[in-house]
């Protein structure tokens, strides 16, 4: 499935949330945990503020959020990338 970014990422109680678009234009909230984004940062010597680091990883974020999707099933309209799904581990 292919998602489509719908808005930027705010910061939401340390997490970074947007909305994504499915194929059939529904709307999807797609959560990325801080200690996600922070293990992503880490080993690329990424540094300053959660939504900078999160605007680096944009397109990393958005095939882990597909994965994420693919896996949920039918048509979830919420999703949570975690350190997992964005880093492997």
């Amino acid at each position: 499935m292919a998602l489509a970014q719908k808005t930027d990422g705010h910061l939401s109680g340390g997490d970074i949330e947007f909305l994504m678009y499915d194929t059939n234009n529904g709307v999807v909230t797609v959560t990325v945990s801080q200690e996600a984004i922070e293990d992503y940062a880490a080993p690329r010597g990424l540094s300053g503020d959660t939504l900078s680091v999160f605007n680096s990883a944009l397109a990393d974020i958005i095939e882990a959020a597909d994965r994420v999707y693919d896996r949920a099933g039918t048509n979830p309209r919420r999703l949570l990338v975690s350190t997992r799904d964005l880093n492997g581990s």
